[in-house]
């Protein structure tokens, strides 16, 4: 129901092929955001409360001072409202809690995670986005652009889109059951050296990028598609244990 709010963009990445991305619009960013913060306030209130308990044990003269407390506080709500996003973003999943309840995640236009400083530039203009009140101006600036990016996705080159079946983190975790696969020809090392390579940045890349990759050396898997990119990362496996 939330998809059809959204577009399906076909971007031309850099090495001239060109991917599909369903890019999510404000209403079930908008929810993501609201179950982060849900999710925020009950870590701080937990957090809060064991900080309590623990004063009447530890220094209780000290983390009796409405001072002292308040000044934790606002330290712990610093780092869930900063630390939170930039963490969570920036992570192999590049989705917050509230974000991969949705199906969501935060990548670059290319379709590959975001970097450690995207993400931060995108939390640091999270509060721009956010006034005058309930983020009209993020919601505006979304509205003005056909990848729905809010101040922060255009100021750090980013976007929101659904996650795909099978992406990202899974597609890892995936890689490590191929099992070893023999290749049919001999390589060269430098052929070893990039098939290896392969192997290394699948996770950077949407699926219809790995495919396309795979395709170069159909030759050499004898198949294509999903097939192709299994077999590859067999062959990766298999040069990895050769050696």
């Amino acid at each position: 129901m939330l998809r059809k709010l959204d577009t399906l963009q076909r971007i031309e990445i850099a090495e001239g092929v060109e991917i599909q991305l369903h890019v999510a619009g404000p209403l079930p960013r908008g929810i993501a955001f609201a179950l982060d913060v849900i999710v925020r306030g009950l870590i701080f209130g937990l957090v809060m409360l064991a900080e309590s308990f623990l004063a009447d044990l530890i220094f209780p003269e000290i983390f009796a001072d409405p001072k002292v407390q308040g000044g934790m506080a606002l330290l712990l709500w610093f780092v869930l409202d900063f630390g939170y996003f930039i963490c969570f973003e920036a992570s192999d999943r590049g989705a917050t809690p509230g974000k991969r309840w949705l199906g969501l995640k935060v990548v670059r236009p290319s379709g590959v995670p975001v970097t450690w400083h995207q993400s931060v530039v995108r939390t640091m203009l999270r509060g721009v986005d956010l006034l005058p009140f309930c983020g009209l101006v993020g919601f505006i600036a979304s509205l003005c652009n056909d990848r729905f990016q809010r101040l922060g996705d255009l100021a750090a080159d980013t976007m929101v889109v659904y996650a795909e079946p099978g992406d990202s983190k899974d597609r890892l975790e995936a890689m490590d059951e191929v099992a070893p696969f023999r290749p049919p020809a001999s390589l060269t090392r430098e052929d070893q050296a990039a098939i290896v390579q392969y192997a290394d940045r699948f996770g950077e890349w949407p699926a219809q990028r790995a495919e396309e990759l795979a395709g170069y050396v159909q030759e050499l898997t004898r198949v294509k598609g999903r097939e192709g990119v299994t077999r590859l990362l067999g062959i990766a496996q298999w040069i990895r244990g050769a050696g």
